[in-house]
């Protein structure tokens, strides 16, 4: 129901990982400098550990790659702030459905040494238990913050389905 639709529409935005090429114009910005002290391939690993752990339907694993006071908006629901409330509406969905997430990263910004922005589009097939799959797709902007010796962990999540909301 609009629980698993929220729980697959989050986990969606899992794969947040850097696109292929940066987005860049022809006056150099400050944060244009401080795109070769990034560590990119890190912020990559990161989401890449989120796919793994949702495939592996670890939410413990999933919610690690996250800020303790990340805010994930969703597609017509309500924010969610912090990892508590994002487990708390997360549930058991994961241990009844099966999900696979394609993305596709079109743009990374670097905004600063400790910030970069993510932007891209995604493809998701959930399939329940005792049903039928049900595949969705939209665009994503994920905001990555690095939190010292923690690492890259996401800080904003929001995400939007292509798919018309419910009576439209």
């Amino acid at each position: 129901g609009t629980c698993l639709f929220f729980l697959t529409t989050m986990m969606l935005t899992v794969a947040c990982s850097p696109p292929q090429t940066n987005k860049s114009d022809a006056n150099e910005k400050p944060a244009d400098k401080a795109s070769s002290s990034v560590d990119t391939a890190a912020i990559r690993a990161a989401g890449q550990g989120r796919l793994e752990a949702l495939s592996k339907k670890d939410i413990d694993g999933y919610l690690a790659a996250y800020a303790e006071d990340a805010i994930w908006i969703p597609p017509g629901a309500a924010e969610i702030v912090g990892k508590a409330a994002a487990r708390q509406r997360i549930g058991n969905a994961l241990t009844d459905t099966a999900i696979d997430v394609q993305l596709k990263t079109d743009e990374q910004q670097v905004l600063s040494p400790e910030w970069v922005l993510g932007r891209g589009s995604y493809l998701i097939s959930k399939t329940p238990k005792a049903g039928k799959p049900a595949v969705e797709g939209g665009s994503y902007l994920t905001i990555w913050h690095k939190e010292g010796n923690s690492g890259w962990k996401i800080a904003y999540d929001v995400w939007n389905s292509e798919r018309p909301a419910a009576g439209k």
